[in-house]
């Protein structure tokens, strides 16, 4: 079996296969990573650490994913999605990100 590890944003702080449904060869036991506090939070879409990603910042992974929806349709709303805009939605968290998902309807075209 392969070594599996479970995260998301609200993952409990848990040494590497100590987590639920988690397992761990016994030869390696990740302790690099074990060493990083909440490492699993760290992995999902909503932590707070700005990057540069195609010459923009963004707060979270998921404001650069919720970005890239808009690139071409609506380059206003993609481009308030990065630091650089200083938008409040830029600014917010990834979850508020996450709630500009649904913000334009797209038609069938004819």
């Amino acid at each position: 079996m392969n070594d599996t590890f479970i995260f998301y944003s609200k993952s409990a702080d848990k040494a590497p296969g100590k987590g639920k449904g988690e397992y761990i060869d016994s030869k390696n036991s990740y302790q690099d990573l074990a060493s990083i506090p909440d490492w699993r939070k760290i992995l999902g879409n909503f932590y707070e650490c700005p990057f540069v990603y195609e010459n923009r910042t963004y707060k979270t992974v998921e404001h650069a994913l919720q970005a890239k929806k808009f690139q071409v349709i609506d380059k206003a709303l993609f481009e308030s999605f990065a630091l650089e805009s200083k938008s409040i939605l830029a600014q917010g968290s990834g979850l508020d990100a996450r709630r500009m998902r649904k913000t334009i309807l797209l038609e069938k075209s004819q």
